[in-house]
């Protein structure tokens, strides 16, 4: 007598096709938005969800196949713009429907803004607000990780600053986890600074300092390097002057120059050398 058994992967293809077949005759499917699922080729996946995604999320919901940690991460995409943390049926289920066009992936980022402040600003108050807007009323926004507070299309937090350069990151974050950036610089001054005489030893001024209030004439003696970093302002008193024996550095950028200028109300042709 010759016995016949049914292997595990016949019943396995078995009961996904019928599923398949289920899901395609459904009419009451939601057409929901899901962020990721692609995770074939195993380690290679293909920028695409399609069946081969869906038989691996399967293996592994069964306990057929070990998931790596790519594919517990790309892999977890139910429920759907609410993953649970672990790879089950549903996950299979929801990249089924993927493939077959029930579903379509939200793979747009929120788009942010920042109005209140532009890149290299220079304030002169620690405590600053950090606001825009945002376009997407149930995305998240983080103003260097410190959660915002959304309303009507916009977001604003505080932040405080330190002396001289602050970088300021504002994520969005959306409920399918796409994820959009934006990133400005901006310089804390705790001046002005009043200076003038002789330098003696060798001197940086930074933006923290800014700006430099030259109220007497200013000489930077032999041997000594005054240097003056990027985003720093200059200003010097009418009929005075920076006198150069040694020497002076000026480290400006093309988006963070230094400014010499005037320290006069009305500014004129002259007013210092």
């Amino acid at each position: 007598m010759v016995r016949c058994v049914e292997s595990r992967p016949k019943r396995f293809f078995l009961f996904l096709g019928l599923l398949l077949g289920f899901l395609l005759l459904s009419t009451g499917l939601r057409a929901d938005q899901v962020h990721d699922g692609d995770v074939a080729p195993r380690g290679n996946p293909d920028g695409q969800v399609d069946i081969a995604d869906a038989l691996i999320l399967q293996r592994i919901a069964s306990g057929l196949i070990t998931p790596t940690a790519d594919e517990l991460i790309h892999g977890d995409i139910a429920p759907i713009c609410n993953q649970d943390g672990i790879i089950d049926v549903s996950d299979a289920l929801v990249a089924i429907r993927l493939a077959t066009g029930q579903l379509t992936l939200d793979l747009t980022p929120p788009v942010i803004t920042i109005t209140s402040h532009n890149n290299n600003d220079t304030v002169y108050n620690a405590n600053v607000t950090i606001s825009g807007a945002i376009n997407d009323s149930t995305a998240s926004v983080y103003v260097n990780g410190t959660p915002a507070t959304v309303s009507n299309g916009t977001y604003s937090a505080g932040v405080t600053l330190g002396a001289g350069p602050n970088t300021i990151i504002v994520d969005a974050i959306d409920t399918c986890q796409n994820q959009s950036q934006l990133q400005i610089t901006l310089n804390y001054s705790t001046g002005p600074t009043n200076v003038s005489g002789n330098i003696i030893t060798n001197t940086a001024w930074s933006v923290a300092g800014s700006p430099y209030i030259v109220g007497g004439n200013l000489t930077v003696n032999p041997g000594i390097t005054l240097t003056v970093e990027q985003g720093t302002e200059v200003k010097i008193g009418s009929t005075y002057g920076l006198i150069v024996n040694g020497s002076l550095v000026i480290n400006g950028a093309e988006s963070s120059p230094v400014t010499f200028t005037s320290n006069a109300a009305v500014k004129a042709a002259g007013d210092w050398q």
